[in-house]
């Protein structure tokens, strides 16, 4: 989508589209009356033609009301859902990346589903067939009950397809180098606002996104712009993200579902790659896992984006970008290349299981012989869960936070 932005009598245009945000060098508009009318003249006639959709908009949506608030009806593969609310929309705050929404909706017939709006890279496989391959890789290697259980804790997919207008799918155009451009980079120290930022469904806690900054920080440099296809998916299971559910013997039933999806998910050869508590889902008194859109096969070079995991919920390899843990013998021995491995899934369930315990507070024994320190409680979370990569107190707590002292801060916190 294009915008304008006024700042005295400087004038820029920008475009952002999931693959980039641009804008042009400032124009004085009280001088460049030609420039100005030109680029008014073009905004205002674009509605006649293709252009349309590089404006942002979207003709395979259409927009209802209700009667109380606004909806809208996708139409998949012929199958019309319409939405009845928003479940995960804090994906598309990040002006770069995936921009995934997430929608509770109906289908034709009254059945619940969940519809996943999202942009992935052109290349990478939709989460639909990827969770196909891994289907088709435990059917070969995992037994009839392991089977069912993998059936039974991951998420199920109705249906995906890749959105198309005018009979073209729905993609970001390349940006190709050899184009009569001029590029500047963006500075990547900024001086950031101090004013606080709501996301557009309030503070999410599993701080879900990584930026292109924290991609630089870990050293994942893009070299090129990516071209990002537009697509739908259709999910079976509606539930209550972990990361909402308030019953403490509710989120370690969850999580043990997830642990049982991974194993099922590792036996089979594919790493899941961004385990958190808002893909782990709770529906039916069962915990399933979800967000396939990352996961890989053992051995594969495919690179999937840049993602490697949720910031609160990294393995602190991951985040290093580097091995740390080695056997004495192999201290002098070259390291290999960095790669994501089943550990560092299993380690995710382990940030998992720390978040649950210091970011939720027992409200039945709080305070009841006023022992509780919530200022405590909330020193170790940020301890535990500083927000940026790279923060050394997250590193520190993973590798010297002793059992002992682990149990008398939940105690403190808990009894």
């Amino acid at each position: 989508a294009f915008g304008i932005t006024i700042e005295d009598t400087q004038l820029r245009l920008w475009l952002s589209n999931c693959a980039l945000l641009a804008v042009t060098e400032p124009i004085n508009f009280f001088e460049n009356f030609d420039g100005v009318i030109s680029l008014f003249y073009a905004l205002g006639f674009a509605s006649a033609s293709s252009a349309v959709k590089e404006l942002g908009w979207d003709p395979t949506v259409e927009r209802i009301h209700d009667g109380e608030v606004f909806q809208y009806k996708f139409t998949i593969e012929d199958e019309v859902f319409t939405t009845t609310r928003e479940l995960a929309p804090y994906g598309a705050d990040s002006m770069v990346g995936r921009g995934t929404r997430v929608y509770e909706a109906m289908d034709a017939e009254g059945k619940k589903v969940a519809i996943k709006d999202s942009w992935r890279e052109a290349g990478c496989q939709s989460e639909g067939e990827i969770l196909k391959n891994i289907l088709a890789s435990c059917e070969k290697k995992l037994q009839l009950d392991e089977l069912a259980n993998a059936k039974r804790h991951f998420i199920g997919i109705q249906l995906w397809q890749d959105v198309a207008i005018n009979d073209t799918r729905d993609e970001t155009p390349m940006v190709a180098e050899e184009h009569n451009r001029t590029w500047v980079s963006i500075n990547l120290n900024p001086t950031l606002s101090t004013k606080q930022h709501l996301s557009s469904k309030g503070n999410v806690p599993d701080s879900g996104q990584l930026s292109a900054l924290f991609s630089t920080q870990l050293g994942i440099i893009a070299h090129k712009i990516p071209c990002r296809v537009h697509t739908r998916t259709v999910i079976h299971d509606v539930g209550v993200a972990l990361k909402d559910v308030t019953s403490l013997a509710d989120n370690l039933t969850c999580l043990s579902g997830a642990l049982m999806a991974l194993y099922c998910l590792h036996k089979a050869g594919w790493v899941h790659c961004d385990f958190s508590v808002g893909n782990t889902i709770w529906v039916g008194g069962a915990g399933k896992l979800g967000d396939f859109e990352y996961a890989k096969e053992i051995g594969s070079d495919t690179s999937n984006d840049v993602r490697m995991g949720t910031m609160h919920f990294m393995a602190v390899e991951v985040e290093s970008q580097s091995y740390i843990f080695f056997p004495h013998h192999a201290c002098h021995l070259d390291r290999p290349s960095f790669r994501m491995n089943f550990l560092h899934d299993i380690e995710s369930i382990w940030w998992a299981f720390t978040w649950i315990f210091f970011y939720n507070t027992d409200m039945d024994t709080t305070n009841i012989d006023h022992s509780f320190d919530a200022h405590a409680q909330l020193k170790e979370y940020h301890k535990a869960f500083p927000g940026t990569v790279g923060q050394t107190s997250r590193h520190h707590f993973f590798l010297y936070t002793g059992r002992k002292e682990l149990e008398n801060l939940l105690t403190k916190i808990w009894l």
